[in-house]
């Protein structure tokens, strides 16, 4: 539907507004740069617009012109286009279809104190860029400021390479050549024996890997065929004899080539997106899901790692790239870093259970090594799982001979203390840091060495954690939790029996976890003291970076939460999340009625709670007690995100937290499936 002359307008000034609301944002001292398609027509008559706009403009002035030096009139900004002296054919912008009407509407501007920085700008006929608009080329001159050399993020070795068994054999001789000096190595005291040997490790794998495979190179696929070459090359002939005769034949052979070029590049285009589709069918095939996830990204011009300007607290856009790191590690500081409870948990530690103490074995390490999954991002050490695949038998016998070293002196290498954050968009304004979120990198030997630890407790502890979670639990998952509560809404439904279901989100739960009383937890739960002082030297000085372009941003230490992407994290969060549950239950129960002789309080996966009670007074007690239980190891319900559902009852009172009212729900999305309190499924169709 064609738009009315007001919606236009309307449209023009919001544009016109959110172009104001950057340049605003804009640091004075910066030199700031509009450009831009604003099919705008400034005109040559440039009396009482002195300021905004010099003697070569071109035509007569329009509406849209007369927007945009009003805007610059406001910025003090200068029209390049309009101060330097140029033959017409060098300053107008864009040619009508038909030919018979050219106008200057693309503009370069800059701000007035950076004028004479601004050297020229004209129009370039003769770049073949396939459209009615001509290249507009702008030449500044500018002494740039040194910039301090910032640490440099690590390349990612080209572990492709070991699929071919010449290479692989060749990293693996080199890697055992290289590491006979480690026979040699002598002790230098409890903290150097380790970093030492550490050091030599990741030195070794470094110096070996660029040899032999150096370093992964992104490789674009060229999906434009020679002869789409071919009729681009023709096209920009036939451009610049139309340019030069402006005879009707010459249009004529340029139009038609130009739409022979572009029918040739759609042809192309959709034959590497057929071809795309059907390799992705075929991985999906053979089950290599990461290859399926890879070309979807692809076909959906998805990428994750995209740079765009951010903004600092007050809203001033940060376009220095020094600026836009302390920035990252300003955002994530606050994200990572939770205030600590006022009355920490304080459990008294119980008889240890029977959990392996005895440093780790070759058979475990060599376990461990294999069990590591290909194609994962490297932490700060760049070391990557398929470096140690490569050749096991050489790995397994340095990481135990670091790992019985680790363990006698109870010391952790400093890599391993440290993270990379990579940060991935969400949705919204992608200059808002809130909507980022970052994953944390860590050393892939030091997940190794965790993964033993987790072997080790995971299946003493598993049988004493309580069987409402499900979460990072064996044979257990997502579809238990849902098809217990569907039946149990549907069944209070059909008996019309009363039942209210809290659905618990706590901030930032990982996140948030006081390590102090995550320690004396694992005590009470008879975690021995050897293994629970080990883990706390992964967080003793736990600091991460955050990886901003090819560069990282100064370190900054995060004092609370699990690890983001250590294997050990899941548990230890069931762990202390067991422990709240338990704290909140253990009184007197306050659930529903499960068998004759049991209570059913909750269903948990991992920190997605569902608290169940058929009576209004006992579900309000049960959620005071979890709040203040849940405080006490730094987990905070988020009174905003926690609903609750009324089935058969009164809404009144309202189930509420320090006297805040909890917001009632006729339908609530647990672990991604929506629940209903009409039938414990959301059947609504939508109209087609």
């Amino acid at each position: 539907m064609p738009q009315s002359t007001k919606q236009k307008t309307t449209l023009k000034m919001t544009r016109y507004d959110q172009l104001q609301r950057t340049v605003s944002k804009t640091p004075q001292h910066d030199m700031t740069l509009v450009m831009g398609d604003l099919n705008a027509k400034v005109g040559s008559d440039y009396e009482g617009r002195e300021s905004a706009m010099g003697r070569h403009g071109c035509g007569n002035i329009n509406d849209n012109g007369e927007r945009l030096v009003d805007f610059c009139l406001s910025n003090r900004l200068v029209i390049g286009g309009t101060i330097f002296p140029h033959k017409n054919i060098h300053k107008l912008t864009w040619n009508s279809p038909d030919g018979n009407t050219i106008n200057q509407i693309d503009h370069v501007m800059v701000n007035k104190k950076w004028q004479r920085s601004l050297l020229d700008v004209r129009v370039y006929r003769g770049a073949d860029v396939g459209s009615d608009h001509h290249l507009v080329v702008s030449k500044i001159r500018l002494k740039l400021r040194a910039t301090p050399p910032t640490k440099k993020r690590h390349k990612v070795f080209d572990t492709h390479k070991l699929h071919t068994p010449e290479i692989k054999h060749e990293f693996a001789l080199e890697l055992r050549n290289r590491f006979q000096a480690l026979e040699n190595l002598e002790d230098e005291g409890e903290q150097d024996i380790v970093e030492t040997t550490w050091n030599t490790i990741t030195k070794v794998y470094s110096e070996t890997a660029e040899k032999v495979l150096g370093y992964r190179k992104r490789k674009d696929k060229e999906w434009i065929t020679p002869e789409t070459w071919r009729n681009i090359e023709e096209r920009k002939r036939a451009k610049g004899k139309m340019l030069n005769t402006k005879s009707r034949r010459a249009k004529d052979i340029y139009r038609n080539k130009n739409k022979e070029v572009k029918r040739s590049a759609r042809r192309d285009k959709r034959a590497y997106v057929e071809e795309l589709a059907s390799e992705a069918e075929r991985s999906a095939t053979r089950g290599e899901l990461i290859k399926v996830y890879r070309i979807t990204k692809t076909l959906c011009n998805q990428n994750s790692a995209c740079s765009v300007p951010i903004k600092d607290r007050q809203g001033k856009l940060l376009t220095n790239e020094k600026e836009q790191a302390e920035r990252w590690a300003q955002h994530f500081e606050e994200v990572l870093n939770r205030p600590e409870p006022d009355e920490p948990a304080d459990p008294a530690p119980s008889e240890d259970i029977p959990i392996n103490t005895d440093p780790p074995t070759l058979e475990e390490v060599e376990t461990a090594i294999k069990a590591m999954k290909n194609r994962k991002a490297p932490g700060i050490d760049a070391i990557q799982a398929e470096l140690l695949k490569a050749d096991c038998a050489t790995a397994t016998l340095l990481l135990t001979d670091l790992f019985a070293k680790i363990w006698e002196h109870e010391v952790i290498p400093q890599d391993w203390s440290k993270g990379l954050i990579f940060k991935i968009p969400k949705k919204g304004d992608l200059s808002n840091c809130n909507n980022w979120r970052g994953i944390t990198l860590l050393s892939i030997p030091s997940k190794v060495f965790c993964r033993i630890l987790l072997k080790r407790i995971d299946s003493v502890i598993d049988p004493k954690l309580r069987e409402e979670q499900a979460g990072f639990r064996k044979g257990r998952g997502c579809a238990d939790q849902l098809f217990a509560l569907r039946n149990i809404i549907e069944q209070c439904v059909e008996w019309n029996s009363p039942l209210l279901i809290n659905f618990i989100d706590f901030q930032k739960a990982f996140d948030s976890v006081h390590r102090e009383s995550l320690w004396k937890i694992l005590r009470a739960y008879g975690i021995p003291h050897k293994i629970v002082t080990i883990i706390g030297k992964f967080y003793e000085h736990f600091e991460c970076n955050v990886i901003t372009g090819n560069s990282l941003s100064k370190p900054f230490c995060v004092k609370s939460g699990v690890r983001q992407g250590c294997i050990l994290s899941p548990i230890l969060f069931l762990i202390t999340i067991d422990w709240v549950m338990r704290a909140t239950t253990s009184d007197r129960p306050r659930g529903i009625k499960w068998t004759p002789n049991m209570y059913l309080e909750e269903l948990d996966f991992a920190d997605d709670l569902a608290a169940l009670s058929s009576v209004r007074t006992s579900l309000q007690e049960k959620t005071d007690r979890l709040s203040d239980r849940g405080k006490q190891t730094g987990l905070y319900i988020n009174k905003k995100k926690t609903q609750v559902m009324y089935i058969n009852t009164s809404t009144d009172p309202p189930i509420s937290i320090n006297g805040e009212a909890l917001e009632g729900v006729g339908t609530f999305t647990y672990l991604g499936s929506v629940m209903s309190g009409t039938d414990g499924t959301q059947r609504t169709l939508k109209p087609a």
